[in-house]
């Protein structure tokens, strides 16, 4: 392994929170829809005769009750980590690689505590994640299927997924993300903490803290705008946003 070179950063990914604020209005606006049968009427019948109709509904009612508030809760938890977590764990370990590569072993114990706290840190992020990806993806499979024909209710389509928010985003972002926590982890616990002795270099840690400082950005961002993804989910949305106030 000697001369082997590590990436800490998340690639590009990483980052389930790059969907633009206005396609979560989208999915949010379609999910009030779907919800409200008194809104976009000419859409109604074509949704009732979905033969998912009642999985479509039901996957909206949990949407509305709880995934997008879990969407919420870990674009809080990426954001705290990614922005400031990672940022201390991976300069403490790049300061104690650069330590012991100079021929320091006392550092050795000080490595051990910070990969075990990195470690479990990332765990419990991916393992949330991982939670959430099988919801996401369901939600994106049903909700796929409620396209209807461009100019079938002007409410529906001023806001159809071909505006931009395409309903297999979802779950697969997520497991994007999980797979690059994991990859983290074992990074992390494995070539670091066991084959430090052999390993040369840690690859441009300082554009994996940006990186990862990125992907904590953006999180923050859809965060900052969850109240008001939170009204379109409720059906508070006027004509000037794309349908009647109920």
């Amino acid at each position: 392994m000697t001369g082997t070179a590590i990436n800490l950063g998340p690639g590009d990914t990483a980052q389930p929170y790059t969907i633009p604020a206005q396609d979560w209005a989208i999915a949010n606006k379609r999910v009030s829809i779907i919800l409200d049968p008194t809104r976009a009427p000419s859409v109604q019948a074509k949704l009732k005769a979905l033969p998912v109709y009642d999985q479509v509904v039901g996957v909206c009612q949990t949407w509305k009750a709880s995934t997008f508030d879990d969407v919420v809760s870990f674009g809080q938890s990426l954001a705290t980590f990614a922005q400031t977590d990672v940022q201390s764990y991976l300069t403490v370990i790049g300061m104690i690689v650069d330590a012991m590569k100079g021929g320091d072993t006392s550092m050795q114990g000080r490595l051990d505590d910070t990969v075990k706290g990195m470690v479990a840190d990332t765990s419990g992020l991916s393992t949330k994640a991982a939670a959430l990806a099988p919801v996401l993806t369901s939600f994106d499979d049903l909700m796929s299927q409620t396209s209807v024909e461009t100019g079938d209710d002007p409410v529906w389509s001023s806001f159809t997924i071909n505006a931009g928010f395409a309903f297999d985003q979802l779950g697969g972002r997520f497991g994007m993300i999980v797979q690059d926590l994991n990859d983290l982890q074992t990074t992390i616990a494995h070539q670091i903490a066991h084959d430090l002795p052999v390993v040369v270099r840690i690859a441009d840690l300082p554009n994996a803290i940006r990186e990862w400082n990125t992907v904590g950005e953006m999180a923050a961002g859809f965060v900052l705008n969850a109240p008001a993804q939170r009204k379109y989910l409720s059906g508070d949305w006027t004509d000037a946003d794309g349908g009647a106030q109920t």
